[in-house]
This record gives C-alpha cells, sequence and structure tokens, in this order.
C-alpha cells in the first residue's frame, strides 16, 4: 500500500512549489517592528495573536506571521532573518515614503529589471532585509 501512495504522490509532482503562502518576519522588538509594517507600510488588515505577535492579510489573500521574542526560541534570534519581496504599485514612490521615514535603503533609486518593473531593498526595524517589486 505505501508502494502504491508514493506512486501516486510521485505522479502528480506534490513536491512542485506554486508560490509564497505566508512570511514569517521575527522581530526584536515587537512594538516597532509591529509600527514599521502597520503604520508606515500600510498592512491594515491584521489580527493580534497575543502580546508579541500579529498576523497580517495580505491583498493576495496570503498573510505575514510577525513574531516578537519569546522567552525562549529554537535558537538566537540573531540567527533567525528572512528576505521577501513585497509588490507596490510603485517602486519609486515606495522608496520616497520609506526615505522620509529615516528608513535605511539600499540604493539611491530602484533598479530597472525589466521594460515596466523596478526593484530596491530597504531595512526593518529588525534587520530584515525587505525587497519591493513594482512600476515606476
Amino acid at each position: 500500500m505505501f508502494v502504491l501512495i508514493f506512486r501516486l504522490m510521485t505522479m502528480d509532482n506534490p513536491a512542485t512549489i506554486t508560490g509564497v503562502e505566508m512570511i514569517s518576519v521575527y522581530a526584536d522588538d515587537f512594538a516597532t517592528s509591529f509600527d514599521f509594517y502597520h503604520h508606515l507600510l500600510g498592512l491594515a488588515d491584521w489580527s493580534p495573536m497575543g502580546d508579541i505577535a500579529a498576523y497580517f492579510r495580505l491583498p493576495d489573500e496570503r498573510g505575514m506571521y510577525l513574531l516578537g521574542k519569546r522567552k525562549s526560541a529554537p535558537r538566537p534570534k540573531s540567527e533567525i532573518r528572512t528576505t521577501f519581496c513585497l509588490g507596490v504599485d510603485s517602486a519609486f514612490k515606495m522608496m520616497a515614503h520609506l526615505r522620509e521615514a529615516g528608513v535605511e535603503l539600499f540604493f539611491e533609486e530602484p533598479m530597472q529589471m525589466n521594460e515596466e518593473t523596478y526593484w530596491f531593498e530597504a531595512v526593518d526595524p529588525s534587520g530584515n532585509i525587505i525587497e519591493f517589486l513594482g512600476g515606476k
């Protein structure tokens, strides 16, 4: 029976990655990071998950889980980091918005990826790199 199940699974290739379903961000300072994602980036649709966690629903029906420091972690928080890319209407407008707020940016202006798409990186309050991809 195991062999039959295995063959059925491999025939449909269940390991095929179809996209990003959720993002997890580990924050050194939950309150500061919550303010960054909620107020500065405008992720308004969220649910509290206790005192040090929140779940933000993204426009594409996926989500982002923000977790502050726990009393015990599987490994030091300084080792847990993530990088993800958020889609925006205008990479230039988002970069200007973040620059005005004093957010650390890696470039002077977004890099052109193709005729219609621009990309740049910024740093959240916990040192996580966030990528942004959007139009002009």
